[in-house]
């Protein structure tokens, strides 16, 4: 058994956070610093799930600022953040020199300074011309205050605050443009770049190798920038549903059909590989899970591909047909349950830095102080509308039908589905599709039908998706059909 302990002290936040793994079960506590906070407890199908996950979930506090209470524990495996990559090529804040950084953006006007001397870190905060309020943080070495003062340092650049007395963030335009164009600003809004959770670490490169399909511009924008954290702390599928699932790159076949057998794990992957459908965050809804997915295909001739929930039934728009729109109205969501829960504060001499946002994850998947003046947004183009309004029609149905192919495994007539008119309609898009390829390779197989396997099998052939590739270099060699049960109506 391993117990690792942090904590998080800025401002007038004063938080504690602790993990344990014993064998294939993680027991987090998480709280007040004085209190006896609260736990919960997930069990994975091996301890070395479980010791994976641990890290991950440890290298995310202390991406977040969280220092190391208890060093001699046994922590769990250390995972390389994003900020931990971006770290490594950032000049270290000189002992005995103090940074400043500002942010000013609106009726927001903000200092930032730390001072690193010797094992200790200082640091101010507040309104520009006020005095502020300060802190010292002791460590056990100077190495640790080091780290510790570079990483909040890293924290605050990713927020927006630039360097330098004097300097001014770049203003944001009276209203955000929603087809990409602003995307940067609308994610500095949203609380930075750069805050990727572990599993969701493949660069754009490595996407576009394991899909072999021409991405939306602003969806390559948006992992090419770091992705904003669309994950509540709450939201996640049932332990039986192993993380990997979230991974868009397909290695192991083998592994990967099995999963496909996985009640809601085998769904979701349907969702990403035959509807090309990637995940982006989850969050809860009146205690429903719901995904957030994004379009891999465009719909505007390769600059927008959409936002999309999935509640284990059914898709839905988010925004009105970009990154940018369902940023934006999750925020604005954020707001709204923000002042229903009385938490919210209009006070224009209240500092953002006095308040702790962390604690309103409960209500909302943002955690960033947000101001409504900020989220005004230029209506969608009457074409975007039209053409997005004609693309949500069309991947419903297609989810519909494609997310029951590992459904219909157990509920439908081998003779009826998958539908030979589709079939008929869908085989030539095979050599350019990533969700088509997928999709009829694999519904083919499940079904045995193997004269539309062998001319999907050659119709595939050329796809540029690695995903693909190795899907069809499986199928070749091994029997699915069986693996399936089919009981007809």
């Amino acid at each position: 058994m391993s117990t690792s302990r942090f904590e998080f002290e800025e401002g007038t936040a004063s938080k504690f956070w602790e993990i344990t793994v014993t064998g294939g079960t993680i027991t987090v506590r998480f709280g007040r610093l004085g209190s006896d906070g609260q736990a919960s407890t997930k069990t994975f199908a091996t301890p070395q799930e479980a010791q994976t996950q641990a890290g991950k979930q440890v290298a995310e506090k202390v991406r977040k600022g969280y220092l190391a209470i208890n060093a001699n524990a046994s922590a769990p495996a250390k995972i390389q953040t994003p900020d931990d990559a971006m770290l490594a090529g950032q000049e270290p804040i000189k002992t005995g020199v103090t940074l400043s950084l500002e942010f000013q953006e609106g009726t927001s006007r903000k200092f930032w300074q730390v001072t690193v001397s010797g094992s200790e870190v200082s640091i101010r905060f507040g309104r520009i011309s006020s005095d502020g309020q300060s802190s010292v943080k002791k460590f056990p070495d100077a190495k640790k205050a080091q780290e510790f003062a570079d990483r909040q340092h890293q924290v605050k650049l990713s927020k927006g605050y630039a360097s330098g007395a004097g300097t001014v963030a770049r203003p944001l335009p009276p209203a955000l443009a929603v087809d990409g164009t602003n995307l940067s600003e609308i994610l500095r809004i949203a609380g930075g770049t750069g805050a990727i959770t572990p599993h969701r670490t493949k660069t754009l490169t490595e996407i576009k190798a394991a899909l072999g399909v021409p991405l939306p511009e602003e969806l390559c924008q948006y992992i090419a920038m770091g992705r904003v954290e669309l994950s509540h702390p709450d939201a996640a599928f049932p332990p039986s549903v192993p993380s990997d699932i979230y991974d868009v790159t397909i290695e192991d076949v083998g592994q990967w059909l099995k999963l496909l057998k996985v009640d809601l794990g085998g769904e979701f992957l349907a969702l990403q590989h035959f509807c090309g459908l990637i995940h982006i965050g989850e969050f809860l809804q009146y205690g429903d899970l719901l995904q957030l997915v994004t379009s891999i295909d465009s719909y505007d001739g390769g600059q927008l591909g959409g936002v999309f929930y999935w509640d284990g039934n059914e898709t839905g728009p988010v925004g009105n047909g970009s990154l940018s729109s369902a940023l934006l109205h999750e925020m604005s969501q954020f707001l709204d349950e923000l002042e229903d829960s009385g938490d919210g504060s209009e006070d224009e001499d209240e500092d953002d830095d006095e308040v702790d946002y962390s604690d309103l994850q409960d209500v909302c998947i943002f955690a960033a102080p947000i101001k409504r003046s900020q989220l005004k947004a230029q209506p969608p183009s009457p074409r975007q509308k039209k053409a997005w309004k004609k693309f949500v029609t069309d991947k419903g149905a297609q989810v519909e039908k494609r997310v029951r192919l590992i459904q219909g495994c157990n509920e439908h007539d081998d003779d009826s589905f998958p539908s030979p008119t589709d079939w008929s309609a869908q085989k030539n898009g095979l050599s350019r599709s990533y969700g088509d390829a997928m999709y009829w390779l694999v519904a083919h197989a499940v079904y045995a039908q193997r004269p539309q396997l062998k001319e999907a099998l050659e119709l595939t052939a050329s796809h540029p998706s690695a995903n693909v590739q190795n899907l069809r270099a499986y199928l070749q060699k091994h029997d699915i059909s069986k693996r399936f049960r089919r009981v007809k109506k």
